[in-house]
């Protein structure tokens, strides 16, 4: 660490019309005769005699993690009614008498219709993945699609369950139905993440098939950005600029180690396409609700049921409602 000293060295005055000069000039420009110091932390560390070996790709650390990941299909079952092969004397007596020989004898007749797709990542070779809720559940009613196929990065197809999900978190659970076991990823602490962290977002955007980009942690728990609608949300992101698009939804944030740390979950965008704010639910947080769901089938939370005016001080709290029937009413808040 090198310490500077912000005052002019003049040179030496041989003269006196140079020494006045020198004053005139202190005097009118006030950048010099002042004397701040200032500290620069400059890197004196020897240059090593044989450089450390230089990272130049990161595909051995993907081809173990991005198997894990897989597109994921939805469908919808629409059931359509067609009348049957028309009968001249039925029509006859229909039309002019009100009358028919037997009862209406319509064919209902079912269609899938493909409802969306998304990504997700599997976590346990029993076939159990993770994915987002919004991607397995229809957007107008909030109910569950029909059926959920995933598609592995070898082209294997299988059918999938909807073990359960949480609209709080946008979370949801897959059971895969596959003959045999699965490519799992590793989970990584995600509170140990920090920003500057490199990682890498692999998904299935847009239903191009495995994609993988890279960026950084640009950010960790963020809060109240609105992204989950639910009214209990509960919203702890991070934020990184690694591409994700349409499609993504679901998929894995891997760390340099080809660890899941995130499920990539939206994105901030005008345009609808990736500019560098993207988001993703820590997967602490996921593997949590993901536990709830497969062993106790939905996800429990404390509840209190009071509403909470916000103060200029930290100390104490100033209720303003209080939801009937709650754990606060009940005991007379």
């Amino acid at each position: 660490m090198k310490v500077f000293d912000r005052l002019n060295s003049p040179l030496p005055a041989t003269v006196g019309i140079t020494f006045l000069l020198n004053l005139l000039w202190s005097q009118e420009n006030h950048l010099f005769g002042h004397a701040d110091r200032f500290t620069l932390k400059l890197d004196e560390t020897p240059v090593p005699k044989t450089e450390p070996p230089r990272v130049t790709g990161y595909a051995d650390v993907l081809s173990k993690a991005t198997p894990a990941v897989v597109g994921v299909y939805t469908a919808q079952v629409v059931r359509r009614s067609f009348p049957n092969a028309s009968n001249p004397l039925e029509d006859f007596l229909r039309r002019y008498y009100g009358l028919s020989r037997g009862a209406d004898r319509s064919r209902v007749e079912e269609q899938k219709v493909p409802a969306g797709m998304g990504s997700g990542v599997i976590i346990a070779p029993e076939g159990y993945a993770i994915t987002n809720a919004h991607v397995i559940t229809d957007q107008r009613t909030g109910k569950p699609v029909d059926e959920v196929s995933v598609k592995l990065s070898d082209k294997r197809e299988f059918p999938a369950e909807i073990v359960g999900f949480d609209k709080a978190t946008d979370i949801a659970v897959l059971k895969i139905n596959a003959p045999e076991a699965l490519p799992s990823i590793t989970l990584a602490d995600s509170a140990k993440l920090r920003v500057g962290d490199i990682v890498f977002a692999a998904g299935n955007p847009l239903g191009v098939g495995l994609t993988v980009t890279m960026g950084i942690v640009s950010a960790t728990g963020r809060t109240d950005l609105g992204i989950l609608k639910d009214p209990g949300a509960y919203e702890n992101f991070i934020q990184t600029d690694a591409a994700i698009n349409q499609g993504n939804s679901g998929g894995a944030l891997i760390d340099a180690k080809g660890r899941l740390v995130g499920i990539n979950t939206a994105i901030y965008s005008r345009t609808g396409g990736s500019i560098g704010i993207g988001f993703a639910i820590p997967v602490n947080l996921a593997r949590s609700v993901m536990t709830g769901l497969i062993e106790k089938g939905g996800v429990q939370r404390g509840f209190l049921g009071v509403q909470l005016e916000d103060l200029p001080t930290d100390e104490g709290a100033r209720t303003t409602g209080v939801v009937k029937g709650s754990p606060a009413d009940r005991a007379g808040i």
